[in-house]
């Protein structure tokens, strides 16, 4: 009989390995993803592989090629779009569900560490992989307070689709640093239990993101020969047409 404690287990092993080569582009896109390779070079059966292969797809780093056969999608700026609008509408939500929370304190913890990154690094930005385990301990934090799977779930899948967007601001120092301040003034709303604030700083931060998002996104396709890419905002309704170099 399976045992599917240790199917699963391998199955998230499988998941974590492909999403940071898919992040890391060691799987760029396009990459084919056939599951009796992987699993022959995960040394793993098919099935934790096709586990995870379908949680890659849910986040839509993974499509089906007819045939059956599995491979890395792009970085598609319409549902970068999409993914950014569906995390602001569910982490802005979230965040003041914290504030009314009976720990929303504290989030006050995790403001300080954003504040030390910044205080650390001095004029630089501060090392992203530091920033990005603060983040991760946020999203823990927010997770465990609103405690509600149908928001949480959702979140996170989406925030997974978008990790490969996070390797491209490493060398975008005031990008670094405005995002971790927003991110401790987010936190010091929480744990001051205004949910109003809260929100808006949310709603900023994410909507900053975006925009610099679709701006690498063109730049990339590109390669700095203005074309028309999409340029939107958090609360828009439909994509507009501008150039690179008027994306703002």
């Amino acid at each position: 009989m399976r045992d599917t404690g240790v199917v699963s287990k391998r199955g998230d092993e499988v998941y974590r390995v492909l999403l940071d080569e898919i992040v890391r582009q060691v799987l760029p896109p396009g990459s084919l993803l056939p599951e009796e390779e992987l699993a022959k070079r995960l040394s793993v059966s098919r099935t934790p592989v096709r586990d995870a292969l379908t949680r890659l797809k849910l986040d839509g780093l993974v499509a089906q090629r007819p045939g059956g056969i599995a491979v890395v999608t792009a970085i598609d700026t319409e549902r970068t779009i999409e993914i950014f609008q569906l995390i602001d509408a569910l982490e802005t939500y979230m965040v003041q569900l914290a504030a009314h929370a009976a720990e929303h304190e504290e989030f006050g913890v995790v403001a300080a560490a954003y504040r030390r990154l910044l205080d650390e690094s001095g004029a630089d930005a501060p090392d992203l992989d530091d920033v990005l385990a603060v983040n991760d301990r946020f999203d823990g934090m927010l997770a465990a307070v609103v405690s509600n799977r149908l928001l949480v779930s959702p979140l996170a899948a989406s925030r997974s689709s978008l990790m490969r967007l996070r390797m491209q601001v490493r060398q975008d120092a005031e990008l670094i640093r405005r995002a971790v301040r927003l991110r401790a003034d987010e936190c010091d709303a929480i744990a001051a239990g205004d949910a109003d604030a809260a929100a808006s700083i949310s709603h900023q931060r994410i909507g900053e993101a975006l925009r610099h998002a679709l701006q690498r996104l063109a730049l990339d396709a590109t390669n700095a020969s203005p074309k028309p890419v999409l340029t939107a905002s958090l609360h828009d309704d439909r994509a507009r047409g501008s150039s690179v170099t008027d994306a703002g």
